[in-house]
């Protein structure tokens, strides 16, 4: 029993877009679509791509839920947005103890903050 099934035409896409691909995710989530319509369980597919059966499932259900023929491919990542406040990121940034005579102003207003030792602001 097929878990998905492709079409010939859509079988040979991606069995061409397979070895064309330079990215390592996409031609592995390729391969494992292959698998899947070849006949292969969720399970042997992990097992032969040397993944875990989540992504296998993953990769299956982006298919079933895709709206043009290569959304299921593609990567979307999700930047970080980092923990600090904007008044943590700014706050004794240029506060360094080799420092201690630097005059505060400039730190705060931003004119001069960077991690190397300001040498002609004297």
């Amino acid at each position: 029993m097929k878990l998905v099934s492709l079409s010939s035409d859509e079988r040979k896409e991606l069995l061409t877009l397979a070895r064309q691909v330079k990215d390592i995710k996409t031609g592995l989530r390729i391969r494992a679509f292959l698998a899947l319509d070849a006949g292969y369980l969720v399970k042997q597919t992990a097992d032969i791509l040397l993944i875990d059966e989540d992504i296998v499932t993953q990769i299956k259900k982006k298919y079933e839920k895709r709206q043009f023929w290569s959304d299921w491919l593609a990567d979307a990542p999700k930047g970080y947005k980092g923990k600090l406040t904007r008044k943590q990121e700014t706050g004794n940034r240029c506060r360094k103890p080799w420092i201690d005579s630097f005059p505060g102003d400039y730190c705060d207003r931003r004119i001069i903050c960077s991690s190397f030792t300001p040498i002609a602001y004297y």
